[in-house]
């Protein structure tokens, strides 16, 4: 087997796969692992055993951070290239997007990477002037600006110009970056993106843009006047489009999931258009951010979530939900009521920000929802009855009968008993056997990206 950058098991089927999943109807259970407020993504170790205790509770797809404070967090050939530098600095010399996609696979959890930052280039901070970061300084052309000519902020960040070409070239090339390079199963946009805020749109490529679709006539002066608003979300929808046929060109099973702030706040303030994205299948999975602090606000909102969205498509419809920020973390009481609210609308399950609300106080709320709404595993929603992950090594290489060729590393995914990885050398090869001790279905596994 030639490969460069191979890494290469062996999985158990086991008979019947979907028979693993019988017991339970498809759930989206999903997690956001965050690099901030979070120490998982700084160690292998971390990350192991994140991957075995959330499986322990059967959740079934973690949303890792890889684009957050205009850095990646995984090793990208593609920010080395416009920007010199590859991964966010403390993280320097590891790939937390490897070890988890590998630590995932082991215990069959779906990894969709989260685009966090989205179109925003940076964040100074509430009530100081915008700066726009390093993305900005390299390339001032792709700031968005407001009517007054100044960088648009809004809630903090410094925006990028979303309706920009480079600024959608540069997304989408981070975009097939991840699903070609690494073991995923979708990707994850978030409220912002494609997003921007809606006083935003007087640069000059945008300016120019609407001035040759309206015969010359500049944008209207007043940022909410309705067919102004349209226009600009339009074009955000256009990209979108763009973004789901970058990610199902590789494969149809890939998902692509988004957790935009609710509708129609998103539209008439960040011109998120999530309507048209669930109406025109732009979207597998809509997991619109229902963070809310009290039942009565939420249960409002999950109504409101469901309503606007057409009847054939709202079992598509996760919910958001807030478990942990700062110092709130919700009480067992208050989740056990959304999450009955969310059985009683049919929703495709939940997405918690974020993983360390699970584990604290002892992993109480982890718990709670093991034994009182996640008693057994449950697969993704839209996988036809197959699932993508199974856990179970029963060979591996590295094991004795397997002979490695070229150069090889090994130890990059601790949770793993071994687990060999290709160097660039194309004459790499790892040869083995497999020995059952029964006659019985096997997949064989490897990485190549």
């Amino acid at each position: 087997m030639n490969a460069q950058r191979l890494l290469f098991f062996f999985w158990l089927m086991a008979g019947s796969c979907a028979a693993l999943f019988a017991q339970s109807k498809p759930e989206l259970r999903g997690v956001k692992l965050t690099n901030v407020d979070s120490q998982v993504l700084f160690s292998d170790a971390a990350i192991r055993e994140a991957m075995d205790y959330l499986a322990s509770i059967h959740i079934n797809a973690v949303l890792p951070v890889v684009w957050n404070g205009a850095y990646t967090q995984y090793q990208s050939k593609v920010m080395q290239t416009y920007m010199g530098i590859p991964i966010q600095p403390s993280l320097s010399g590891r790939d937390p997007l490897r070890t988890l996609s590998l630590e995932a696979r082991r215990v069959g959890i779906e990894v969709y990477p989260w685009f966090e930052y989205g179109f925003a280039a940076w964040y100074s901070g509430l009530g100081t002037p915008p700066h726009g970061g390093p993305l900005l300084a390299r390339y001032p052309h792709w700031a968005a600006n407001d009517i007054y000519g100044a960088l648009c902020k809004e809630n903090g960040f410094d925006w990028l110009n979303g309706l920009h070409p480079e600024v959608q070239a540069f997304i989408l090339r981070l975009t097939a970056e991840v699903v070609d390079y690494y073991d995923v199963d979708g990707v994850e946009y978030s409220d912002r993106m494609p997003a921007l805020p809606v006083k935003c749109g007087y640069d000059a490529y945008t300016i120019q843009a609407y001035q040759q679709a309206h015969n010359g006539a500049a944008p209207p002066a007043d940022h909410n006047q309705e067919s102004w608003k349209r226009w600009r979300a339009d074009r955000l929808n256009d990209f979108y489009r763009r973004a789901r046929d970058t990610v199902k060109l590789r494969s149809q099973e890939l998902f692509v999931d988004s957790s935009p702030s609710i509708y129609p706040w998103a539209y008439n303030n960040y011109l998120q258009d999530s309507k048209t994205w669930m109406n025109q299948k732009i979207v597998d999975h809509l997991i619109p951010q229902l963070y809310r602090y009290s039942y009565s606000e939420y249960a409002y909102e999950l109504s409101n979530a469901r309503a606007w969205v057409d009847a054939p498509l709202r079992g598509q419809i996760a919910a958001g939900m807030l478990m942990n920020v700062g110092s709130y973390v919700i009480s067992p009481q208050l989740l056990g009521q959304m999450m009955e609210a969310n059985r009683a609308q049919s929703l495709a399950g939940e997405v918690f920000f974020f993983y360390e609300g699970l584990r604290k106080n002892n992993n109480a709320l982890g718990e709670y929802l093991k034994t009182s709404f996640y008693k057994e595993k449950s697969m993704i929603p839209g996988r036809s009855g197959m699932g993508r992950r199974y856990p179970g090594v029963v060979r591996y290489a590295g094991a004795s009968g397997t002979t490695l060729q070229g150069s090889w590393s090994t130890g990059i995914a601790v949770g793993h008993r071994s687990i060999v990885q290709a160097s660039e050398d194309p004459k790499a090869i790892a040869t083995g056997a497999l020995e059952a001790a029964e006659t019985d279905l096997f997949d064989v596994y490897a990485f190549v990206p």
